[in-house]
């Protein structure tokens, strides 16, 4: 059900804002601290969602990398402040993986038995689990030509065929505007960053499945790029069509 996705799109919305605010806030200061801290809290709660949600730190570790080419020295995060970010962020998940230790002796079951808790013998139907959730053959995608066809095909095919469930439809809205990223004037530092988030988060979870409600959480950041970007084309008929009067 896509309302399962509603607590993984709100925390992740939130880690995504938190770490914005503190790549802007001055070096040192308190607000940018806080912000690092929120990020991880937020991070965290968005992985206590869900598994997929656990990809959350490779989108948000992109956009540090990425940040770390800002032009302003001071405005560049440091290897600590990401570190004290992923440190909180697992911190707050440790309860439930404490959890599955105590009661399963693995601490991502029912994932990984065989390295965790062989001698266990659960049968767990691992095939049908994948199924569920969509699963992506990573051998077949990537060592076959229809299988990295339809990998590279899985943003059209998600937003556009006709037999997913309507609750999880996407839509192509969001394909057709793609196109206005790439028409800024001039380069904007904190959307470059939020493309990055968007990009990573996608780019990870398209490797781990191919069920569209799993994307859903990245549409929220995606629409607030997508937004920027168009309220900034250098085309002023398309800016009066997104209700922006043209020349502000």
């Amino acid at each position: 059900n896509t309302s399962t996705a509603l607590e993984w799109t709100l925390f992740q919305m939130l880690a995504f804002h938190s770490l914005m605010i503190a790549l802007g806030a001055p070096e040192e200061s308190l607000d940018r601290k806080r912000s690092w801290l929120l990020c991880g809290l937020f991070s965290g709660l968005a992985m206590g969602t869900k598994y997929p949600a656990w990809i959350l730190p490779l989108p948000i570790l992109s956009a540090i990398f990425f940040a770390r080419t800002n032009p302003t020295p001071s405005a560049r995060p440091k290897l600590r402040e990401a570190s004290l970010t992923l440190a909180v962020a697992f911190l707050v998940i440790s309860p439930w993986s404490a959890k599955n230790w105590a009661h399963y002796k693995n601490p991502v079951f029912p994932f990984l038995e065989e390295k965790f808790a062989a001698e266990a013998s659960r049968e767990i139907d691992l095939n049908g689990l994948n199924g569920d959730a969509s699963a992506r053959d990573l051998r077949s995608t990537f060592t076959t030509w229809k299988g990295f066809k339809d990998y590279c095909l899985h943003p059209w095919t998600s937003s556009t065929s006709m037999l997913i469930p309507e609750r999880d439809y996407l839509g192509p809205l969001f394909l057709a505007l793609l196109p206005t990223l790439f028409l800024f004037r001039r380069r904007h530092f904190p959307s470059a960053v939020l493309a990055v988030l968007c990009a990573g988060a996608w780019i990870a979870l398209s490797l781990m499945t191919t069920n569209q409600r799993f994307f859903i959480p990245n549409l929220a950041a995606l629409c607030l790029l997508l937004a920027y970007a168009l309220l900034r084309v250098p085309w002023p008929g398309l800016r009066r069509g997104a209700g922006r009067p043209p020349g502000r």
